[in-house]
């Protein structure tokens, strides 16, 4: 170098002797991360740029790319770091920096030079006049594989987490992991020193207050601040942000901290508004928990409050129990304004670990006298003239409230109210699509307890349709089993196999609530097993439930499969007595309009398959029930009244349609098995093609059909071994017998106990007379004696 080199140097002070602990220059001391950069194909440039902040081991890691290329004469401390030349400051003329740097790169056996640059230097000045190796931060800044390489693995993974990949402040806590202060210290002036220049209006300081990175999140974050914020990629390359070993973004607590710290001591009310624009972003991007952690630590009661009453769904979906967890914490202040919604008695009384656990109503419902019914439906009332979210919350706390006192109808009535207030908020000011699909969710939930179901196919669909796409696959996975529960009730075995496929994604990513999710779509299964007679399938289902029936809203259902596995599996009798118990046990939730139906469906049944024929009270209100009760009529020998009964009510699901129109054919031909023709065999093929199942063939197959439609390829073997499984005894058709009116006088005084003395006293008849009426009536029952002359009588409906 020229004399007259070295008095520009001095001249404009480009060389900065001051080096941190971890940048001491030492031969023997490898930088972790050197090999990593040794693997580029620039390394082998003989210049290397670091421009990189202190407390990152630079100077460590510019002595080994040195002694990397075996150049450097004699290779000792004196020589290396005369090789090493620091560009600290930006002051004055760069070019005589330059000119140095290229007498040295001029003696071709010198080896190579590393110039260490401050954070403002002109670097790409120097690289536009020297081939050269450029790195920055990320090229010093350790991976945690390369922090994982340094000690034991407890010790490495506090250290990284504490320090990322600083590598002073690891070392420091390596030495000693509770020795905090004297990282920060390592820490502290590298890392202000570096962002004063890089960072001047502190856009990339300001993200500290973010407790987890995403592009989304930064994206969302919109602080008061003068410029926009920098990308992930942007904050990794200023070293702020560091990958865990899941590949994840995180910013080291250290430098949290020390950012943190810098805004609270220098503008305390800029740092409490960081913090609230922080929560706020979470809670946008769905990361409402972390949300809400980051509120409290910050103990930003007004901004926790308002997180809680508009993201409280959120929360619900994400983990109810958390949610309780969460109030727990709130001083009472703030629990007495949020829980203006009710939400911490519900919480705390029904949030378990994994499913929301419901409790059935003990006293016998009166809306009447229900004060808390007729306030919140005043409340709702006043709110849905002018509807906003929280008229929303209050409408599902109302639905809620109504369920659990056992109000099945009036919560009906309260849905279709909901459902019209979200309309109005949807259209005049709109409404978040999770916040939306979980209230057409609760919504459509009454109703399908109301037994409304096309009302609630409506609700559940509109759920379905808000949350799709992964918008909120938990909202998405119960809205979709419920319609598959709904459809089967319905009728409709297709539909609920097009739901249940659109279930099975988005439950595979619910996590707390997973059972409770997922029941119905289990339910569903299991009805679709059972219509096919899979009584394996339908109890592989079976087995991923409660043994016993619990409290869930949908108890009922699970109650009917019960019920119906029994019946199809030989036992009708331990199904109606199952059927019987439930009444008891659950007077006033068995009041609701669907438990009611499917529990009457499923005792009727088991009184069918058991032989018994009493007529089916209110079969004009179902259509299973009616195809039930033309069924027995057919039974007990009157195919005119069985046509009047498929005249109503009106059918609507494919299944009951196809069944009411095989019947309907039965009834006006008068076919028995022996006496079928084509047009008969055709009808009951026709009914399997347009969605009369298996289980619904059962009532032919106790008529003798199955060998016949076996034989005419309508059954295949399997479902004859499927039929015969159920145990149904096989019994003839036989007419009806037509009772004289004396008959059935003698018959009623039968049921009522009589002897024959008193039946004589009673019809001021003589006992001979009496006895002459009773064989006639014997004969025409087939009967031998009074029980089984009532017996037949219960069979033919008489």
């Amino acid at each position: 170098m020229t004399s007259e080199g070295s008095a520009r140097m001095e001249r404009h002070e480009v060389l900065d002797p001051r080096r941190g602990p971890a940048d001491e220059t030492s031969i023997d001391a490898t930088h972790p991360a050197l090999g990593r950069f040794l693997a580029r194909p620039d390394s082998r440039e003989r210049l290397l740029i670091l421009q990189a902040p202190g407390g990152t081991g630079r100077h460590r890691f510019a002595s080994g790319w040195l002694t990397a290329g075996g150049e450097i004469p004699g290779a000792d401390e004196s020589s290396v770091s005369s090789r090493i030349l620091d560009w600290e400051h930006a002051a004055g003329e760069p070019q005589a920096f330059i000119e140095l740097v290229g007498n040295l790169l001029a003696d071709p056996h010198g080896g190579r030079v590393a110039v260490v640059a401050g954070p403002t230097v002109p670097v790409h000045r120097l690289a536009a006049s020297h081939a050269c190796a450029m790195a920055g931060p990320r090229a010093v800044i350790l991976t945690h594989q390369e922090v994982a390489g340094l000690g034991g693995p407890d010790a490495t993974a506090r250290a990284f987490a504490a320090a990322g990949g600083w590598l002073g402040a690891v070392e420091v806590l390596l030495a000693d992991p509770d020795n905090l202060e004297g990282a920060q210290s390592a820490l502290l002036s590298p890392l202000l020193r570096w962002l004063a220049d890089r960072d001047p209006e502190r856009l990339a300081a300001a993200t500290a207050f973010l407790p987890a990175f995403s592009q989304q999140t930064l994206e969302a974050f919109s602080p008061d601040l003068p410029g926009a914020l920098p990308t992930v990629e942007e904050l990794h390359a200023l070293g702020l942000l560091s990958r865990d070993d899941r590949g994840e973004w995180f910013m080291p607590a250290l430098v949290r901290n020390l950012l943190q710290q810098v805004f609270r001591d220098e503008d305390p009310d800029r740092a409490s508004a960081l913090n609230v624009a922080a929560a706020q972003a979470l809670a946008d991007t769905g990361s409402v928990e972390q949300a809400m952690e980051t509120a409290l630590q910050s103990r930003s009661w007004n901004r926790i409050a308002e997180l809680m009453l508009e993201h409280w769904v959120d929360l619900y979906i994400a983990n109810a129990q958390l949610l309780g967890e969460f109030m727990a914490r709130l001083p009472r202040f703030v629990l007495e304004r949020v829980n203006a919604i009710g939400v911490a008695a519900r919480v705390a009384a029904g949030a378990g670990p994994d499913r929301m656990v419901f409790l059935l109503p003990s006293l016998e419902p009166d809306y009447a006298r229900d004060e808390t019914a007729h306030r919140l439906k005043k409340t709702t009332t006043r709110l849905y003239r002018a509807p906003d979210t929280w008229a929303l919350t209050m409408g599902m706390l109302e639905l809620s409230h109504l369920r659990l006192a056992g109000h099945f109808v009036e919560s009906g009535h309260a849905a279709l109210r909901l459902r019209q207030a979200l309309e109005k908020v949807t259209t005049q000011s709109g409404v978040r699509p999770v916040l939306a699909g979980f209230t057409e969710l609760q919504a459509g939930i009454s109703l399908h307890l109301a037994d409304r179901l096309p009302e609630a196919r409506a609700a559940f669909e509109a759920a379905a349709y808000l949350t799709r796409d992964g918008v909120n696959d938990y909202v998405y996975a119960d809205a979709s089993g419920k319609l598959a529960l709904l459809a089967v009730h319905e009728g409709h075995p297709e539909a609920a196999r097009d739901w249940l496929a659109r279930h099975v994604q988005p439950l595979s990513t619910v996590k707390w609530g997973h059972p409770m999710v997922a029941r119905t779509g289990i339910l569903a299964r299991i009805e679709l097993a059972l219509a096919d007679l899979d009584l394996a399938g339908a109890r592989e289902q079976l087995d991923l439930l409660p043994e016993d029936v619990d409290t869930d809203e949908y108890w009922c259902a699970h109650a009917r499969v019960l019920a119906l596995a029994q019946t199809l599996g030989g036992q009708p009798d331990a199904a109606a007595s199952l059927v019987v118990g439930w009444r008891q046990e659950r007077p006033y939730s068995a009041r609701a309009p669907l438990a009611e139906r499917l529990l009457t469906e499923v005792f009727h049944l088991a009184q069918h398959v058991t032989g018994e024929n009493p007529p089916v009270p209110h079969w004009e209100s179902s259509p299973s029930l009616a195809n039930l009760e033309a069924l027995r009529c057919l039974r007990t020998g009157n195919p005119d009244e069985a046509v009047r009964v498929l005249y109503r009510p009106v059918r609507t699901g494919s299944r009951n349609l196809a069944v009411a129109d095989l019947l309907g054919v039965l009834a006006r031909t008068g076919a028995l098995p022996e006496t079928a023709d084509e047009h008969v065999l055709g009808a009951v093929a026709e009914a399997r093609a347009r969605g009369a199942a298996l289980a619904d063939l059962a009532g032919l197959h106790q008529l003798g059909w199955t060998p016949v439609l076996h034989a005419a390829g309508v059954l295949d073997q399997d479902d004859v071994t499927r039929l015969e499984s159920t145990g149904m005894t096989v019994t003839s058709l036989s007419p009806r017998p037509e009772l004289t009116q004396r008959e059935q006088s003698v018959l009623d005084l039968l049921r009522q106990g009589m002897t024959r003395r008193q039946m004589a006293q009673t019809t001021f008849r003589s006992e001979n007379t009496i006895k002459a009426q009773l064989s006639s009536l014997y004969a025409k029952l087939g009967a031998a004696s009074a029980a089984e002359a009532l017996q037949q009588a219960r069979h033919y409906g008489l």
